[in-house]
């Protein structure tokens, strides 16, 4: 049995230069500029080019800010989700499929390897209560928001 850990062809220059603006712009969005970027990716020899780098989708409602993941063919063993120092960390790798001997590969197209993805954090976000669940190849961070104190009134007492 060989393993194909082949990588596919990189992105061109000039979408790896936008896909990293637009992660800088949603750090900005948040608040924080995280040092080196809001994403990196290795396939293992210390290259960014052409290693798995899942799509993430970063939302927010009243109450909570959201992110999706799209990990498809990662194993939950090979995630793992920290936030420090006001930002959240998502690790994981994907590993490459296994060939038969003996089997002629005409196309890869998927990518391995390992990935980090980062996001500041506002400092709205309750650290304490933040939730992470995998199904279905997605993984979802349920980041929710402090509670204000309400405005309420005081009874004076004479």
């Amino acid at each position: 049995m060989k393993c194909n850990n082949h990588n596919s062809r990189p992105m061109p220059m000039s979408l790896q230069d936008w896909a990293s603006e637009v992660e800088q712009v949603m750090d900005r969005v948040f608040g924080r500029t995280v040092p080196g970027g809001a994403g990196t990716a290795s396939s293992g020899s210390g290259t960014t080019a052409g290693a798995f780098m899942p799509a993430m989708d970063v939302s927010e409602s009243e109450t909570e800010f959201l992110v999706h993941l799209d990990l498809p063919g990662v194993k939950l063993e090979d995630v793992t989700v920290e936030i420090h120092d006001d930002r959240l960390t998502v690790h994981g790798k994907r590993h490459g499929v296994c060939q038969s001997e003996g089997a002629q590969v005409h196309r890869v197209e998927r990518m391995v390897g390992e990935f980090t993805r980062r996001v500041a954090l506002p400092k709205t976000v309750d650290q304490d209560k933040v939730q992470a669940r995998f199904e279905h190849g997605v993984l979802h961070i349920h980041l929710p928001k402090l509670v204000k104190n309400q405005p309420r009134k005081i009874e004076v007492h004479g």
